[in-house]
């Protein structure tokens, strides 16, 4: 008997986890997805009745959450930001939408109207944000701005989701509508929303997660518990740090229903989440090596202090972000409307979400694009800075009601406007990407459907409808080019790129020993600042 449990776990030990993700990780998001589809429309019903907010009330909310999608669509420059993370997020939508695998294509063939991948890689992100894309290019086809179109749009559904949250834990809908009219007018929440980065969406979901969780313990049963467990299981698997929204779900379960864990029904809802977070967990601990890009340790405590430095600051004096939505999140803690352990458990929601990066060695906000991390915080600040607000209202004492509110609406956005440059602006951070991209897409499309494009970004061009891969592959073995030549009629082409440019002798080496090997003539090139990019015939 002993013998044979050892060969089980031997079994087990040998099995590649991340072979396994990459085929079946696809069907673990799509029944948490329709789980949480089927659980809304059980609950939503309930969950606004029990809010007891008049139709005018509605209308004034909605409108604020069509206001902020005008907004994110009119305002912000539509580019991206993160590069080039963005472009792999949307290829492995493609990768889960067309061919149900969890990956990235490092050789991949577009040509016959669907993605062919030849070559794989199992990317270390989290998953359910290229799902979530997945489903969108199952429904309108590949596109790579419907990423875009997706965050503008979750602008609109957070603002709602918060409102309700707001007044959930609270009872305060004036605080609820101060709290979206804040989300909207934070400016690095508009500026990313209009990118195809993760974080706007992950933001969304952890507050319907925290929603479900609140309607939950407001009223207990299997019903509400079921849309509890789906919210957070999905909500979890957006960003490493995602998963943060299962100890804030647990928290507001212990504070308000501790009751009811003892009841058997709620060990069966653990087990059922445990199940669902399943292959994430599987995801977590099979990256839990990647070093992420780090120069030395990727955790270490000695990057807590330069990195609290910048990030506490950031809420108080810089200029990418309104300190008085500090201020006033700092009042509503100490004097908004509901019990103060609802308010702390908003304060801990910010706190988890602020504090998950400060011993990261990309951790500060000023790293690169990283500012990107301060967005899984808004929704809590902005909660508690409309209590502070509607705190104020209810205190002053000239005017009425409805006058006061809509003087202090008046004044914020009368005060964002100061920021809307900023948010305007395409802005200098990335341009030699921003430049790669815009380059290499004109050209793409320019060249005949029947080739192949070798490259540092593959997932990039077949979002385009074209064939792509590695330039790695081609280095690495220079006799596949032969072949290549053949498949493509002798179109394979060279694209010189950002990672070529870069202050990097190790890339600069890897792009010119890539060209080299192959005999080629220059068919497009452009030369932006001190980058030069290209795209090389090699020749048949």
């Amino acid at each position: 008997m002993r013998s044979q449990w050892a060969r089980f776990f031997s079994s087990v030990a040998t099995v590649d986890v991340r072979e396994w993700l990459r085929l079946w990780q696809f069907w673990w998001l799509e029944t948490c997805l329709l789980l949480l589809i089927v659980s809304t429309a059980l609950n939503w019903r309930s969950c606004i009745k029990s809010l007891d907010v008049r139709p005018p009330v509605w209308l004034l909310a909605i409108g604020l959450a069509v206001t902020a999608v005008v907004t994110v669509f009119e305002l912000p420059a539509r580019t991206n930001r993160i590069f080039y993370d963005e472009h792999i997020y949307q290829s492995i939508g493609q990768n889960l939408a067309e061919l149900r695998q969890a990956q990235i294509c490092n050789h991949g063939n577009v040509d016959t109207g669907r993605l062919q991948c030849l070559a794989t890689e199992y990317n270390k992100q989290p998953y359910a944000y290229p799902h979530l894309l997945s489903v969108v290019y199952r429904v309108f086809g590949v596109g790579d701005g419907l990423a875009q179109s997706l965050n503008s749009y979750s602008v609109g559904l957070t603002i709602l989701a918060l409102f309700v949250l707001v007044i959930q834990l609270t009872g305060d809908v004036a605080a609820g509508l101060f709290a979206g009219l804040v989300l909207m007018l934070i400016p690095e929440y508009l500026r990313w929303s209009a990118t195809a980065a993760v974080e706007p969406t992950a933001a969304f979901f952890a507050v319907v997660a925290v929603v479900a969780t609140a309607h939950f313990v407001r009223r207990p049963g299997s019903r509400s518990l079921f849309w509890l467990v789906a919210a957070v299981a999905y909500a979890a698997q957006f960003r490493p740090e995602s998963i943060l929204v299962v100890a804030v779900a647990g928290v507001l379960v212990v504070a308000r229903a501790s009751g009811e864990l003892r009841r058997r029904y709620i060990w069966i809802g653990m087990a059922a989440g445990l199940t669902l977070l399943a292959a994430h967990i599987g995801h977590l601990y099979t990256v839990r090596g990647e070093g992420w890009g780090a120069p030395g340790e990727r955790v270490a405590m000695t990057y807590l202090g330069p990195n609290l430095r910048v990030n506490a600051w950031f809420y108080w004096w810089d200029a990418r972000f309104p300190m008085w939505y500090s201020v006033a999140a700092i009042g509503g803690v100490a004097f908004g409307a509901g019990q103060l352990r609802n308010r702390l458990i908003l304060a801990l929601y910010f706190l988890l979400f602020w504090a998950t990066y400060l011993s990261f060695y990309a951790g500060s906000y000023n790293y690169g694009a990283d500012v990107r991390y301060s967005l899984m915080t808004y929704v809590p600040l902005a909660a508690l800075a409309g209590l502070g607000l509607a705190t104020a209202v209810n205190r002053i004492t000239m005017g009425g009601r409805p006058m006061r509110f809509a003087i202090v609406a008046l004044a914020l956005v009368w005060a964002f406007s100061w920021f809307a440059p900023y948010v305007r602006a395409e802005g200098e951070e990335a341009w030699g990407a921003r430049a790669d991209v815009a380059f290499a897409r004109e050209v793409a499309l320019t060249l005949p459907a029947n080739s192949l494009i070798l490259t540092h970004n593959p997932g990039m061009f077949q979002l385009w409808g074209r064939n792509a891969a590695q330039m790695s592959l081609a280095t690495g073995s220079p006799e596949r080019v032969t072949g290549w030549k053949a498949r493509y009629g002798g179109r394979v082409y060279l694209h010189w790129n950002f990672w070529c440019n870069v202050a990097d002798p190790a890339q600069q080496a890897f792009c010119k020993t890539a060209l080299s090997q192959f005999p080629h003539v220059v068919v497009r090139e452009q030369t932006v600042r001190d980058y030069r990019f290209a795209f090389y015939q090699l020749a048949p």
